[in-house]
């Protein structure tokens, strides 16, 4: 990230609403989880420049901290906020020139001439936290990020020496205080093997869903439309924190063998006998399908795989697919569906397409 010229100053000098912007750039720069370390060394190197640039990031800094509660923003996107306040009451909305404009002709001419730029930065940090949506996590300068690539199954050891199994294309950061273990399930699927300690919860959310454990394995497979929690050993305490009809369906424990569907907006669902063999098949690179449509089928093996399955029309979409299969041997899997006289196969560079073929069966069964 480069940013705009020195600015000399001793400390104490005027304050320039470009300035403002440098300091709140960098903020969104070191809070992304990919910024390298050449990032670091510049934003180092432009804090040494000057005074000024020292004091406008901390007053940046503790501004954002002041908004870094995410529990308190509505999950609504800007643009729906925008449309449901023009739907609403028109003069709650005031564009930003009218309002610096009202605050003059109430408080009188503005010492030093400070006003215009002071609202000038104000706005400009808003817009630039509500555009890359960083206010949840700003300030987790201790995190730490990890990854998997295609195909991908990764053990990590954290700090407390709890263990995480992380799968293909699946993200996870992770924040450790003296007080808790917080980590966030950024895409994909873990299994969590946790340390106890009964003085530092440990926290897993996986969008608007949280677990809460002392000592205990649980699977996550985050989706975005929902949330699967399968608890291996032990016990968790689940929360789903969007808005519910009845928040005391927001929470829901579980016990070993037990299972939760968290969706948006809809009280936990336990599954009372879940199978705890399928959920966790994928450490041993097997997918487990019963009756899943072939669209999902598609879906779940590209996690695994470069090359991708394309289907041509929704009726061969939804045929019924039972079996397991190697996540990693997708191949086979096509080559199993052309033994169908209703599916019709066409391999190119990228992957395969999927036809109807001259006959149609509800559903195909296989193990592979």
């Amino acid at each position: 990230m480069t940013q705009g010229s020195d600015n000399p100053g001793t400390g104490s000098g005027t304050r320039h609403p470009f300035m403002a912007r440098e300091a709140a750039g960098w903020l969104v720069a070191l809070s992304d989880s990919e910024c390298t370390p050449e990032e670091r060394e510049e934003f180092v190197a432009w804090l040494r420049r000057s005074n000024l640039h020292v004091e406008e990031f901390l007053r940046i800094s503790e501004l954002t901290k002041g908004l870094s509660n995410y529990r308190l923003w509505p999950e609504d996107s800007v643009a729906d906020l925008i449309a449901s306040a023009r739907a609403g009451d028109c003069a709650s909305v005031v564009p930003i020139g009218a309002r610096a404009s009202h605050a003059r002709d109430v408080s009188g001419p503005p010492t030093h001439g400070r006003w215009r730029p002071r609202m000038a930065v104000a706005a400009s940090l808003v817009i630039i936290l509500l555009t890359v949506g960083v206010l949840a996590g700003m300030f987790d300068w201790g995190s730490k990020t990890y990854a998997t690539n295609v195909g991908e199954i990764r053990s990590i050891t954290l700090e407390d020496g709890s263990v995480v199994e992380l799968n293909t294309r699946s993200r996870l950061r992770a924040r450790f205080t003296a007080h808790e273990r917080r980590l966030q399930l950024l895409a994909g699927e873990a299994i969590f093997n946790v340390a106890k300690n009964p003085h530092r919860p440990f926290r897993v959310s996986a969008g608007s869903t949280e677990i809460v454990a002392v000592g205990t394995q649980f699977n996550v497979d985050a989706h975005s439309s929902s949330t699967v929690v399968t608890v291996l050993e032990g016990r968790v305490r689940v929360t789903n924190n969007t808005e519910i009809h009845s928040p005391t369906d927001r929470h829901i424990e579980l016990a070993r063998g037990e299972q939760a569907v968290i969706a948006k907006h809809r009280p936990p669902m336990r599954i009372a006998a879940a199978d705890t063999a399928k959920a966790t098949a994928w450490t041993e690179r097997r997918l487990f399908f019963d009756g899943a449509t072939l669209a999902d089928v598609a879906t779940e093996f590209a996690r695994y795989n470069d090359r991708v399955i394309r289907i041509n029309g929704d009726v061969l979409a939804a045929k019924r697919i039972t079996g397991v299969f190697n996540s990693t041997d997708q191949s086979t899997f096509v080559e199993f569906l052309r033994t169908h006289s209703g599916i019709r196969v066409r391999e190119d560079a990228r992957g395969w397409t999927l036809e109807p073929g001259a006959k149609e069966n509800d559903t195909v069964g296989a193990e592979r």
